[in-house]
Order: structure tokens, then C-alpha cells, then sequence
């Protein structure tokens, strides 16, 4: 158990999930949280993207913090991890879980305004785990913009999904995309996808 953490009730933690999901399953997307395998092939391929020490991650639609204690497990620092939550409930449970972490409540939407500004720039991964498919095109592209407003030049935006295609469509914003890969130990099936800018060279 990471010390950056306090111990959740796993019970608790999936009603809490399952009560929110009740409330909004459009926003919330599942039933369950995500499960330890899916958070793990998340969390490996954030460590492995994050090497400098003087760079964060940010997790949008954290839930109630599956990838979060998976990242602080496998010794993420908790002072370059920024979790924004726009569930009132799920951002008051982040906040007692994990109390070294910075959790901000608010609309991924408005990313750009509510992180620092300290940290735009220095932001190398962004992780999504706000249901795209059922995003309105507007919504969907003020937060892939937000996104890239506050990465830093070459980062990534990791985004996940239950359809084993993309729930992002690359091509109208100017992305290119690989699967990262996909966990069948999860409910439902979750896969996960890279994001990355096209360069002005790879444009046509």
C-alpha cells in the first residue's frame, strides 16, 4: 500500500461508483471502476512516457482513482500528479484518498483555466477517462484542445474507451493515434488509445 494514500474500502469505492454511475451513466460511462489489470496496462505505459523529473501527469475524469493508486503504487511521485474530477462526490473522495495529490474540481473542458499556469508546458501525458463516445463534438474538441493547450510540445493524451475503436476521431483534429492495447480482465472490455499532434511536416 503506497503511503501517498489513504486505505479505501473496496466496497464502498464500487457502490460509490455504481451510485454515481445511477445519477449520470453518460458521464460516468461504466458501472465499476476500472479494474487492477486495466489500471496497471495504464499506469506502465504512463511511467514508461514520464521519465523527467520536472514533468506531470494529469488525469481527467479520475473516477474514483483506480490509475491514480496504481501510479502512486508503482512510485509515481504524488507531487507531479494533478487529478480533475467534475463529480462533486467522486472529487471529495479523491481529495480524502489521496492527500498528497492535487484535485481539482471542475469541467475538463475548462483544463487550460483550471490548472496552474505554472505547469502549462510541462505536462507530458494526459490521461482521459471521460466517455468521448458520448461527448458532444463540442465538448469532445474543448477538451482535446484544452489538453494539448497545457502538454508539452510532443506529449501524449492517453484516452480510454469500451468500443474496441477509437472514440476520438483524429483526423478532425489534426491527431494521430495507436492502441496502446486492450484488457478483457475489465467490465466491460476497455482499450486504450495514444494521441499525439501532427507536425506541420505531416500534415497533407
Amino acid at each position: 500500500m503506497s503511503r501517498y494514500l489513504n486505505i479505501a474500502n473496496p466496497l464502498k469505492e464500487k457502490l460509490l461508483f455504481f451510485r454515481r454511475w445511477i445519477e449520470n451513466p453518460y458521464r460516468m460511462g461504466a458501472v465499476l471502476p476500472s479494474s487492477k489489470t486495466f489500471a496497471q496496462l495504464i499506469a506502465q505505459n504512463i511511467l514508461w512516457e514520464n521519465r523527467q523529473e520536472n514533468e506531470y501527469v494529469v488525469e481527467i475524469g479520475a473516477g474514483t482513482g483506480s490509475v491514480t493508486k496504481m501510479l502512486l503504487d508503482m512510485g509515481f511521485p504524488p507531487n507531479r500528479l494533478i487529478c480533475v474530477e467534475v463529480d462533486q462526490e467522486l472529487y471529495k473522495y479523491l481529495k480524502e484518498r489521496f492527500p498528497r495529490v492535487m484535485v481539482l474540481w471542475g469541467n475538463a473542458c475548462n483544463l487550460h483555466t483550471l490548472l496552474p499556469k505554472s505547469i502549462h508546458g510541462s505536462v507530458s501525458t494526459v490521461m482521459s477517462g471521460i466517455p468521448m463516445v458520448t461527448a458532444t463534438s463540442v465538448a469532445q474538441k474543448e477538451i482535446i484542445d484544452g489538453c494539448f493547450d497545457v502538454l508539452k510540445p510532443g506529449g501524449k493524451m492517453l484516452q480510454f474507451t469500451y468500443s474496441p475503436f477509437s472514440s476520438v476521431r483524429s483526423r478532425n483534429h489534426r491527431l494521430k493515434q495507436r492502441r496502446i492495447g486492450t484488457v478483457f480482465r475489465n467490465f466491460p472490455p476497455a482499450t486504450v488509445w495514444c494521441y499525439e499532434r501532427i507536425g506541420i511536416s505531416e500534415q497533407s
